[in-house]
């Protein structure tokens, strides 16, 4: 934290409004040091109270003599290690941020008053940076609103991207308190200044937000399914990336289409002395008598700081960033598709063109006032005319922003719409007085997905943990597939700094703080080479990436592959062959490089956890836990908060309260219910479960309400179900196997599995096999119900000890015990001792025989005619399962062949 608080003898001088607390000096000074929006704290001794004041509520301040009493600290940066005696030796200045705003403020020193001046409140939106400020005026409409809006500010109507919009929006517009101090009395002051109307035959007043009903969707009888809620309106706020917030009032809003007029085509936003009230569709003349009292509108002000005027409005900060211009001509579009229409004048035309992402060209003709709006792809050519047509256009292109050229060679006749995942560009060429317009394709990404543009082409990537987030570990071969069946792509590499940046800084954040692991591991592009598999094997062409087929097809370098600095890669150092793959890790701070590891692994000796897709998903509601234990803490925000719980493997569910912002952390079985609230509760909750993570469904019945906890050892399941607003959690037993066992769930029912190496060099029988199981695990010896069952075995078997030469084969004991009745060649007529009929099979939850695949020339225990063959052994060799033999239950290893390494251990989970 590199703020500090810098105490003087002094007291708030001009304000707006403070809170207050009970909290002594040392605890008053901690509490704002800690607190996102406290700029300063004022304390009494003759009056002990905890006065807090945030930014933009306070403006100046005197400094006293030692003597007073009174005592101010001051947030603001600084070298933590020092503190000034002057003001001159502080940096007086100081920001708040968060995830989704950002304001500063400077303190300026003038004799003994400190004056505190605040930049306007800035809201981080997804799609881009926009300022917040509530425009009160007299009773307009949303026309007229709409106009001043862009003749004033240059921006539009806003809408709401996140809760933090609202609240401030509300917080702005329902009481401001005006405190001062009397200079003769030394009290404080209140004067509550409402801006709440005092209309009282208006129970709401209304602010004019972004969006106008589209013509399909203004009568009952108009049902398309794309009418209804804020479907049916018309969103032009540029910066908007979703309507979540467009949160309709509890009397059934909206209601526009139900009165049969058509005309409930606007939406205002309802406040009254006390909070919100949701949005309502009503008229855009204003005329809504008895219900709503038209006060003005929300407006973004950018360099001008924020001013009470009335009605609700963002626009998008200007900035040096923006490459574009509008180019204006006389001229009429030519052949286009089709456009979109606004009332707008021409300056507030072509400034909406400007701002809106897909927007090429705008058309305006003084006969017929009407703002055209074209956007790329819907236009292919325009006509030029005389300057007597009264037909102008605009074109927007890229270029030089402070140069303008009066002819088409002059200006870059090209332009693009970009943002963080798509691509589009245009070209403009002019022949005579016709200029055409040819648009290239539209290059998309997935949800989640960054678009790169690398030096052979255009490139998407996405870190698993953001699309369909982490399920826990995952092996490579898996992660692999899944990119290949979800999103028909390949496990990706780094051509850039950017593109290696890009994920850690998306993952760093979700790594648990508390995790047992050095790192967590995402698998990337990259398989070694047969050649380069072994340490003997030290040719030029198996050095660091060269040892490795990249496939990522539009890779042009391997600069960004960059190993870690603990020895990395060291694959080929252990004799196994097996470190194939790549990972690239990170911690909590920051990337570690990438390792070379074993492409079946997903776990790595406690250093590295392989993350991977996750069918997870967070809903979200307003709500607050009801019923519940106990739970963990921690400073995150809010979506950070909700990050975490997605990593955290035995989190489900988080909560978070706007008023005292703490993220708190549930884990499964230890929250039983929990209390859905309205909009305006400012309590948040999101809650893990089981989904389709390109789906979320707004209400309860859509999701899956039912989740689980997974890792090789253990496995947990909750169920959700909700009765009205309250929604109760339901957990199932802990079921865990020993430490080193995998859980499988059969079909029977769930099965651990564990590979138990011998104790004696020279081998162990199936007899000390069967005691030492049931001795160290209370289990049997256990066989396959699967293939998965059998692939585990080899991996495992395969990564503890390579075959021994001159063993062909390493071999481990399972289940299975040959009947009495078919121990001779003269049995083998009898239909009980065909095939794997011959055996008493006792693992009680095998459905089926069929992962028992016999090796070649196996079984042949019947046909030597000793009657001993009567056990069963698992063949493992160098790369894969070799098959299962019929050996005598007391032998150790068969000369030259089969070495018996261990046996198989098999146990039903335990419950807890």
């Amino acid at each position: 934290n590199s703020n500090k608080m810098v105490i003087i003898n002094g007291e708030p001088l001009t304000f707006s409004t403070f809170s207050k607390s009970t909290l002594d000096w040392n605890s008053c000074m901690s509490y704002c040091f800690q607190m996102a929006s406290c700029l300063a704290v004022h304390y009494f001794e003759s009056n002990p109270e905890c006065q807090i004041f945030e930014i933009g509520k306070i403006s100046n301040i005197k400094k006293l003599y030692t003597f007073s009493g009174k005592i101010m600290a001051v947030k603001m940066y600084s070298d933590t290690t020092q503190c000034s005696s002057t003001s001159d030796g502080n940096s007086m200045r100081g920001e708040v941020s968060t995830s989704s705003m950002y304001q500063n403020y400077s303190i300026t020193a003038n004799l003994d008053i400190w004056s505190i001046s605040a930049s306007p409140l800035l809201f981080h939106r997804v799609l881009g940076m926009w300022c917040l400020g509530v425009v009160i005026s007299e009773p307009t409409s949303q026309l007229v609103s709409s106009e001043l809006c862009i003749q004033k500010y240059g921006g539009v109507l806003s809408g709401f991207d996140t809760m933090d919009e609202i609240n401030y929006m509300i917080g702005q517009v329902s009481v401001t308190k005006i405190l001062f101090m009397n200079e003769f009395h030394s009290q404080f002051a209140d004067i509550t200044v409402p801006l709440f109307s005092s209309t009282t035959s208006y129970p709401w007043d209304g602010y004019w937000i972004n969006g106008f009903r589209k013509e399909t969707c203004r009568f009952s009888n108009q049902t398309d399914p794309d009418c209804p809620g804020i479907k049916a309106f018309t969103l032009t706020d540029p910066l908007l990336s979703n309507t979540n917030f467009y949160i309709w009032g509890f009397d059934k809003q909206p209601n526009g289409m139900s009165d049969g007029l058509g005309t409930s085509n606007c939406i205002v936003i309802r406040i009254n002395g006390k909070s919100g009230g949701g949005m309502d569709d009503i008229p855009c003349d204003g005329s809504q008598s008895g219900s709503v009292y038209i006060n003005g509108y929300v407006c973004e002000m950018t360099a001008i700081g924020v001013q009470i005027i009335n009605t609700l409005l963002l626009i998008r900060l200007l900035d040096s960033t923006n490459l574009n211009k509008m180019v204006v001509i006389h001229g009429e579009p030519l052949t286009f598709t089709n456009y979109s229409t606004s009332s707008l004048n021409w300056n507030s035309c072509m400034s909406y063109c400007y701002q809106m992402l897909t927007c090429i060209a705008v058309h305006y003709y003084d006969q017929n006032p009407e703002c055209q709006i074209f956007e790329i792809g819907k236009i292919h050519d325009l006509k030029q005319l005389d300057a007597y047509s009264g037909k102008i256009m605009a074109v927007k292109m890229l270029s030089n922003p402070t140069q303008c050229s009066s002819i088409s060679d002059g200006n870059s006749m090209r332009g693009e719409v970009s943002t963080s995942s798509m691509y589009q560009n245009y070209s403009i060429t002019a022949n005579l007085d016709i200029w055409s317009i040819s648009a290239s394709p539209l290059y998309k990404c997935p949800d989640s997905f960054r678009l790169f543009h690398r030096v052979l082409g255009m490139w998407c990537i996405g870190v698993s943990t953001i699309q369909v987030v982490v399920t826990g570990p995952i092996t490579q071969q898996d992660g692999s597939q899944l990119c290949i069946q979800d999103y028909l792509g390949v496990l990706s590499g780094f051509d850039s700094k950017d593109e290696l940046r890009y994920m850690i800084d998306t993952v760093v954040l979700l790594v648990p703080s508390n995790t047992a692991y050095l790192w967590y591991g995402y698998w990337i592009n990259g398989f070694r080479k047969e050649a380069c598999r072994f340490s003997n094997q030290t040719g030029s062409d198996c050095s660091g990436i060269k040892g490795f087929t990249l496939t990522d097809p539009l890779l042009s370098n391997t600069e960004w592959y960059l190993w870690g600095y603990d020895g990395q890669p060291n694959g080929m150092s252990d004799g196994l062959g097996t470190s194939n793959c790549i990972s690239n890790r990170v911690n909590i701070h920051d990337g570690g490089g990438i390792d070379d590891i074993p492409c079946h692994e997903t776990t790595r000796h406690g250093s590295i956890y392989m993350n991977g897709y996750n069918l997870n998903k967070m809903v979200v509601i307003h709500g607050e836990p009801r019923t519940f234990t106990n739970y963990s803490t921690s400073s995150l925000n809010w979506n950070s908060c909700m990050s975490y719980c997605y990593q955290m493997l035995t989190c489900i569910a988080v909560h978070y309260y706007d008023k005292n912002p703490e993220c708190q952390i549930f884990e499964i079985g230890k929250i039983y219910d929990l209390k859905q609230l309205d909009a305006y509760s400012g309590k948040m909750m999101a809650v893990k479960m089981l989904s389709d993570p390109t789906q979320c469904s707004s209400t309860s019945d859509g999701n899956s309400m039912r989740g689980e906890i997974s890792t090789e050892s253990s496995y947990q399941n909750y169920s959700i179900t909700v009765d009205q607003d309250i929604w109760t959690i339901t957990a199932s037993p802990l079921y865990t196997c020993p430490d080193s066992f995998k859980l499988f769930h059969r079909v029977l029912g769930m099965w651990c599995m564990g590979v138990i190496l011998k104790q004696n060099p020279n081998g162990i029988n199936q007899i000390d096999s069967t005691q030492l199981c049931a001795d160290k695990y209370n289990a049997i010896l256990s066989g396959f119900d699967s293939t998965p069952e059998k692939r585990w075995v080899v991996d495992l078997a395969n990564t503890v000890i390579y075959p021994n030469p001159p063993y062909k084969f390493n071999a481990y004991w399972v289940n299975g015990i040959r009947k009495d009745i078919c121990r001779y060649s003269n049995q083998t007529q009898n239909p009980e001792c065909q095939d794997k009929n011959a055996f008493d099979i006792t693992d009680p939850t095998m459905s089926t025989l069929n992962a028992y695949v016999w090796a070649p020339y196996q079984p042949d225990g019947m046909q030597n005619n000793l009657g001993t063959s009567n056990c069963l052994l698992f063949r493992v060799g160098p790369q894969d399962g070799a098959g299962v033999d019929d050996r005598p239950c007391d032998s150790l290893k068969q000369p030259n062949e089969v070495f018996n390494n261990g046996f198989i251990c098999g146990l039903r989970p335990a419950e807890t």
